[in-house]
């Protein structure tokens, strides 16, 4: 394999940040791979501190809301976003929307 060949096979995946959809796919990959690597350190954490009562439950606690972060997270990319607002007489209503602007 040429050197040329191996550079365009490594930024192959990296093409897909383009355009929207690839974007995502590549937000929702990232997303998971933080959420394990998240879930391996708490779990180790809390290993490490399984005599102290106190110190695991805090672990706990804050893993619990590592978790709830990357839950949230997923549900950012998975659903349709809708924002609408109204200042005065103006409105504005901004949509996530995957087909054509109206």
């Amino acid at each position: 394999m040429s050197i040329g060949a191996a550079i365009a096979a490594i930024a192959t995946p990296f093409r897909a940040l383009g355009n929207p959809e690839g974007r995502r796919g590549w937000a929702l990959m990232l997303l998971a791979g933080g959420g394990m690597a998240m879930t391996v350190m708490a779990g180790f954490a809390l290993w490490l501190v399984r005599e102290v009562p106190s110190y695991a439950f805090q672990l706990g606690l804050g893993a619990l809301v590592l978790v709830g972060i990357v839950l949230t997270g997923f549900a950012g990319l998975l659903i349709k976003r809708t924002i609408r607002g109204k200042v005065g007489g103006s409105e504005i209503s901004i949509e996530d929307a995957r087909g054509e602007p109206e």
